[in-house]
């Protein structure tokens, strides 16, 4: 049996880890994978794929172009029409829900969404929370399976108690819609008796120079540029708590929230973007204001067993068991 998977293992110029392990994943089941290891774009992968037929389309972030203006549009026209040709084709599809809308950008046929949910075979959420809203039009065909979680950091997990260099980490690739600037001038005007640190790649350049701008002199420190496991850990180690501050509704699921809980870290996480199955296992802090992290984050019933325990649970290997029992 074949499958082609979506979107390639290059993208935007960065080998993404999760299209990566899927890959190996699904081919641990039994399925020819279309080669994911080249770094043709994305669109005409999709259109290559027409050429062939496969028993399997798995798409991930599917019809998120994010893309703005007339391009915007046609890549999402693109997009609605390589699915109906896989529709004609007979193969079967597993349409698996991260984002209800682009991170940049805007999404612009809505109705296009409801259309996929619809007409594909399966659908795969990583949340409770959006599993509970899909299964009550598609309860036959939604399942959830947790994001793959990382047990081999929790070989790195930092002590419970220690020196910490930073009360905050803000990490990953650093974007507007991480809710940055909101940090930044909240953490330099209000609460400027927190250490914070910000840490990852920037591609706005206008972002990097505000950024640089803002820590002169403050209790912020910046540190703009590529970095690797070894620093995210070392990064880790020193940082009290590591925060997220997606704009709600931007990130459902989030692969750099899944890597910090997989390190023991204590997360604390903007209450809107589906978070709330692991705070009711203790395992990460959902906060409404920064007032309300500031209060809320030293009281918080942290329960790190349940959080190793999730870990240990929720790693690629069970995504694969989960996904066969699924695709057979």
């Amino acid at each position: 049996m074949k499958c082609f998977i979506f979107p390639q293992l290059i993208l935007k110029n960065n080998e993404n880890e999760y299209i990566g392990k899927l890959y190996k994943s699904i081919k641990e089941i039994g399925f020819v994978v279309s080669d994911v290891s080249y770094s043709k774009k994305n669109l005409w992968a999709l259109f290559t794929s027409l050429g062939s037929k496969y028993d399997l389309i798995y798409l991930n972030w599917f019809g998120l172009s994010g893309y703005s203006g007339l391009k915007g549009i046609i890549v999402e026209l693109f997009h609605f029409l390589v699915f109906n040709i896989y529709l004609i084709k007979g193969s079967r599809i597993v349409f698996v829900v991260h984002n209800f809308k682009p991170h940049i950008g805007r999404l612009y046929f809505s109705f296009f969404h409801n259309f996929y949910y619809k007409k594909s075979n399966l659908i795969i959420c990583h949340s409770t929370i959006i599993y509970d809203l899909l299964c009550k039009a598609y309860y036959n065909k939604t399942v959830v399976i947790p994001h793959p979680t990382k047990p081999e950091l929790l070989g790195f997990k930092k002590p419970v108690s220690g020196d910490y260099l930073y009360d905050f980490l803000v990490w990953g690739n650093i974007s507007e819609y991480k809710g940055i600037r909101e940090i930044v001038i909240a953490f330099k005007n209000i609460y400027s008796n927190y250490k914070l640190a910000i840490v990852g790649r920037c591609s706005d350049p206008k972002m990097s120079i505000w950024l640089e701008s803002m820590k002169a002199g403050t209790n912020i420190h910046v540190d703009l540029k590529n970095i690797d496991d070894s620093s995210i850990i070392d990064y880790h180690q020193i940082s009290r708590h590591v925060l997220f501050n997606y704009l709600p509704n931007s990130a459902i699921i989030s692969g750099a929230v899944m890597y910090s809980i997989s390190l023991g870290s204590k997360v604390c996480m903007r209450r809107g973007n589906q978070y709330n199955d692991l705070s009711d296992l203790g395992c990460l802090f959902l906060f409404d204001s920064f007032e309300s992290l500031i209060v809320g984050h030293c009281n918080y019933n942290w329960q790190l067993n349940k959080q190793i325990e999730y870990v240990l649970l929720n790693d690629w290997s069970a995504f694969r068991v989960k996904l066969e029992r699924l695709l057979k």
